[in-house]
């Protein structure tokens, strides 16, 4: 089956319809952790040099929680009014172990 560009293209808007929602990328909270992560990959190298082993969550516009377990980043992300599926977290792990494919 051969599509026209003009038919190529409302399929593909109809496809990102569906996508939207069903909750998908493009919700307004899969944006905003887009954003986060992306943030988060950038500043990675000097958040693990200010936070060392620990756990921080990233919003979009910049770090919103910092602790040494899992539950307490989360516990600080949820007592700030925070929706979890908008912040990245990660633990900013300084002497990681190799990984073996």
């Amino acid at each position: 089956m051969t599509l026209t560009k003009t038919e190529a293209e409302k399929l593909l808007d109809a496809v990102w319809q569906v996508i939207g929602r069903s909750g998908g990328p493009m919700d307004d909270e899969g944006a905003e952790y887009e954003a986060a992560w992306l943030r988060m990959d950038r500043e990675r190298e000097a958040l693990t040099r200010k936070y060392p082993d620990s756990w921080v969550a990233m919003g979009k516009d910049g770090v919103v929680a910092v602790a040494d377990s899992l539950d307490d980043v989360v516990a600080k992300v949820d007592a700030q009014g925070l929706r979890r599926g908008a912040v990245d977290i990660k633990f900013l792990e300084t002497d990681p172990s190799p990984m073996l494919l």
